[in-house]
C-alpha cells in the first residue's frame, strides 16, 4: 500500500515537472521597442495605457502628462523634451521615452486611493506598560545614545514611513519616555494622514506612489489607514521661549543605525539628562516622522502652530546622520534675505553657473527653480554667505568652549543649514537653525558617495544602504559612533542650557 502510495506521488510530481511553466505576462511584452543611445525606448502612450494609466500631451510646452487612475498627475519633474533632450524622441507621431525612465516614473503614480484624514485611539496611557529606565545618567555621554542606537537597529530596522514599524518605534519611543520618569502630560503622539500633508506646498511634493515604491517601502507594509505621527515632548524652562529639537526616527528599509538611529538616540539620551538641569529655554524634542518622504512629519508640525507659537522659536536643533564620517559637523545659521532686484540678478548668475542656457523668464517654468531654492544655490556657489546674528555667534562661542573643556572637536560649515533634512522647514520659514551632522571627506570615500551634504568637501558613506547598520560600522569603525555620540551629545546639552 505504502509502494503504491509513493508511486502516484512520483507520477504527479513527474507530471507537475514536466508541465510547461507558465510565466506571468508582463505589461511590457507587447509594447513596441526601439534602440537609441544604447538604451531600450518604448511610446510612452502605449506604455501608460498598459499599466492603466492616462496621457494628455501640452502642445505648448512640447510635454507629457500622466495621470493615475484617481486623477494624481506625475509632477516630481516635466516629462518633456526640454527635460530629456535627446532622450526624448518623436517619431512615428508618437512619445519614445527609456523604458527604465518610464518604469520609474510609472511606480511613482499612486494606484490607490488616498485615505480619509483619521486619528486611532491607540495612544492613551492605558495601552502602555509604565517601566523603570535601565540607562543612568552615571554613564559617560554618548553611552546612553549607543544603547538606544543598537537596540532600534536590531529591533526597530526598516522603520519606514507610514509602515507599522514606523508605528512599533514611535511606540517604542514613549515607552522610554515614561521610563525616564516623564508625566504623560508631558508627551503628544501626533498623528497625520498623509493626505494631509500631501495638500501643503511642501518642498518635494511626493505623492503617495512615491512612498511606497520598492526602494523606499521595502517589503514593509504601509497602513490602510496612511497615517504616521510625530511624538513631541516638552520639557518647561524659566522662560516660554522654545528650542526645538528634531530628530526623525523612520528610515529606508535597512537597520538606520546613522539615518537616523542616531539623532533619534541623541534626543532620547538627551531629555533624560535634562530632566536633571534648570534649562532657561523651555524645550520641545520632536521625534519626527516620514522624513524619507519629503520631511512631511516637520511640515505638518510647523502647520500646526499658530502664528504666535512660530514666533517664540529661539532656535530649532536637527540632528541627522550623526557618524556617516569622523568629522563632527554643525551648521548654524539663517536663510539670507534679498530684494526682488537683487533676486534676479542672482538668479540669471546662479542658471548660468548651473550650465543652463535659458533665460529668467522660461525659468519660472522649472519647478524646483524658486525663491528659496535661487538663494540655496547662491549660497552654494558663494555668491552669497549665510549670514551671522546674535544666536550663532553665541553657539560658535559654546561649540568653543566644549571643545576646550571636553577635548572634542566640531566643525563649523554654515552652510550646512541645507543639509536635507527637517531643519529645511524651519530655515525657509525663517529661522535660526542648527544642523549636526557626522561625514567624512570626500576624498576619503571611493565606493559609496553619498553626496547629500551641501558642500564638495563632505559627504556621506554609509545612509540609504545595507551598510548602514551597527555591527557593520563598529567592526569596520571601531569607536567612532561612540566618539560622534559623545560629542554631540555634549554639545547639544551645552547649548539646551544656554540663554540666548
Amino acid at each position: 500500500m505504502k509502494r503504491t502510495k509513493l508511486a502516484m506521488v512520483a507520477l504527479v510530481l513527474v507530471i507537475v515537472m514536466a508541465m510547461p511553466v507558465m510565466v506571468a505576462a508582463s505589461p511590457w511584452d507587447d509594447i513596441p521597442q526601439k534602440e537609441a543611445h544604447g538604451e531600450v525606448f518604448v511610446p510612452v502612450r502605449e506604455a501608460a495605457y498598459a499599466h492603466g494609466l492616462e496621457v494628455d500631451w501640452n502642445h505648448e510646452n512640447r510635454e507629457v502628462i500622466l495621470m493615475g487612475p484617481f486623477g494624481d498627475i506625475f509632477n516630481m519633474f516635466p516629462i518633456s523634451e526640454a527635460f530629456f533632450g535627446e532622450f526624448f524622441i518623436i517619431e512615428d507621431d508618437r512619445v519614445w521615452l527609456p523604458q527604465g525612465t518610464l518604469e520609474f516614473i510609472f511606480s511613482s503614480i499612486p494606484m490607490v486611493a488616498l485615505a480619509e484624514p483619521s486619528r486611532t485611539d491607540y495612544w492613551q496611557l492605558e495601552n502602555f506598560l509604565v517601566r523603570e529606565s535601565v540607562l543612568s545618567t552615571d554613564l559617560p555621554h554618548g553611552e546612553i545614545s549607543l544603547a538606544h542606537i543598537e537596540f532600534m537597529n536590531d529591533n526597530l530596522y526598516s522603520r519606514t514611513p507610514f509602515s507599522y514599524r514606523e508605528k512599533m518605534a514611535a511606540r517604542w519611543i514613549v515607552e522610554e519616555l515614561l521610563a525616564m520618569g516623564y508625566d504623560w502630560d508631558a508627551i503628544e503622539v501626533q498623528e497625520f494622514a498623509f493626505v494631509e500633508v500631501y495638500e501643503m506646498d511642501t518642498l518635494f511634493n511626493m505623492n503617495w506612489g512615491h512612498v511606497t515604491q520598492e526602494w523606499r517601502a521595502g517589503d514593509i507594509p504601509q497602513r490602510e489607514s496612511q497615517l504616521s505621527q510625530n511624538v513631541i515632548l516638552t520639557l518647561p524652562g524659566q522662560s516660554e521661549r522654545k528650542i526645538i529639537v528634531a530628530a526623525h526616527y523612520d528610515t529606508l528599509p535597512y537597520p538606520g543605525a546613522s539615518d537616523n538611529a542616531s539623532g533619534t538616540a541623541l534626543l532620547l539620551e538627551s531629555a533624560q539628562r535634562m530632566m536633571e538641569h534648570d534649562n532657561y529655554h523651555t524645550i520641545v524634542y520632536i521625534f519626527v516622522g516620514a522624513e524619507e518622504v519629503g520631511l512631511l512629519g516637520t511640515y505638518f508640525f510647523y502647520d500646526s502652530l499658530t502664528y504666535d507659537e512660530r514666533d517664540n522659536i529661539v532656535l530649532m536643533i536637527n540632528a541627522d546622520v550623526l557618524f556617516e564620517g569622523p568629522y563632527f559637523l554643525y551648521g548654524a545659521g539663517a536663510h539670507p534675505r534679498v530684494d526682488e532686484e537683487e533676486l534676479n540678478e542672482i538668479a540669471i548668475e546662479v542658471l548660468a553657473l548651473m550650465g543652463m542656457e535659458i533665460d529668467l523668464e522660461d525659468a519660472q517654468d522649472i519647478w524646483w527653480f524658486d525663491e528659496d531654492t535661487i538663494i540655496r544655490e547662491a549660497v552654494r556657489f558663494g555668491i552669497l554667505e549665510i549670514p551671522t546674528n546674535a544666536i550663532t555667534e553665541q553657539i560658535d562661542a559654546i561649540a568653543a568652549e566644549v571643545q576646550y573643556l571636553y577635548d572634542i572637536e566640531l566643525i563649523a560649515r554654515p552652510s550646512g543649514i541645507y543639509g536635507g533634512s527637517d531643519h529645511l522647514v524651519f530655515v525657509y520659514a525663517g529661522h535660526t537653525v542648527v544642523n549636526l551632522s557626522g561625514m567624512e571627506r570626500t576624498e576619503n570615500v571611493e565606493d559609496f558617495p553619498a553626496e547629500i551634504y551641501p558642500m564638495p568637501e563632505f559627504t556621506g558613506r554609509l545612509l540609504h544602504s545595507p551598510r548602514d547598520d551597527f555591527h557593520y560600522i563598529e567592526y569596520n569603525w571601531p569607536g567612532k559612533m561612540a566618539d560622534a555620540m559623545r560629542t554631540f551629545s555634549i554639545f547639544l546639552e551645552g547649548l539646551l542650557l544656554a540663554r540666548f
